[in-house]
């Protein structure tokens, strides 16, 4: 009816705010133990949010469904949140929204198992985005950074447009 409508368009509304494109909310929305959603003097669990997400099949943007499949509450808990590959982030993650095109591969790395990876990734905004993309590209193939040549991309942004689509879940 018309109530449910509203609800699914004020819900579709809160979804679609710029907050749940922005890179770095992802970390925070990771390694949340709890989390509470609030909207002027309005505020929601995660897990409530979660649920009712669950009840608008293909109604949500992908970017703000992946935000919530991170949160506390959601799938990802009973993984005792595990962390993910560096690949699948960077394809999930890769139409999030930053000022600094380095911020969509920095803002993930909280969430990354670095565990066999001879390169390791830090934060470090001296360094150009080609040479970032070379140390990821580095991270990906486990080699060292210096083995890796030019990347065929001028920025970050073209880097991820061409990562192929891997198919496992998150």
């Amino acid at each position: 009816g018309r109530v449910d409508d509203l609800m699914l368009e004020g819900f579709q509304d809160i979804l679609s705010r710029p907050w749940f494109q922005r890179a770095w909310i992802l970390q925070d929305a990771f390694n949340a133990r709890a989390a509470v959603l609030h909207c002027g003097s309005k505020a929601v669990s995660s897990k409530t949010m979660i649920r009712a997400s669950e009840l608008l099949p293909d109604k949500i943007d992908p970017l703000s469904q992946q935000v919530l499949d991170l949160m506390p509450g959601s799938r990802k808990d009973d993984q005792a949140a595990s962390k993910f590959q560096l690949y699948d982030l960077l394809q999930r993650f890769q139409h999030a929204k930053a000022t600094d095109q380095r911020d969509k591969i920095y803002a993930l790395l909280g969430m990354v198992d670095f565990g066999y990876s001879k390169s390791m990734i830090l934060p470090d905004y001296s360094m150009s985005q080609k040479d970032l993309m070379r140390a990821v590209i580095a991270n990906l193939c486990f080699c060292e950074s210096s083995s890796v040549p030019e990347p065929p991309y001028d920025t970050i942004d073209e880097f991820l447009a061409n990562l192929d689509p891997i198919d496992n879940d998150i």
